[in-house]
């Protein structure tokens, strides 16, 4: 996740808008709106910073599936 597309295939690549962040010790709880539907990930809080994560700014997604977990 970041501001710019990541490297590779453009499969399971996509946009999307900064919902909200929620910051934790080492980590940001990030909400994205992918046209309508709500995903949920988390990042380094560096990164996060590095990035200037805010709601309503664009990121570009790269999902990988070996890294999907249930939302609880």
């Amino acid at each position: 996740m970041g501001r710019t597309a990541p490297p590779g295939p453009e499969l399971n690549r996509f946009s999307a808008s900064v919902r909200s962040i929620v910051e934790r010790d080492d980590m940001v709880s990030v909400a994205l709106d992918v046209n309508g539907t709500l995903l949920y990930g988390e990042i380094g809080r560096e990164q996060a910073m590095d990035e200037y994560f805010l709601p309503g700014v664009q990121v570009q997604v790269l999902l990988r599936l070996r890294s999907l977990h249930p939302f609880t």
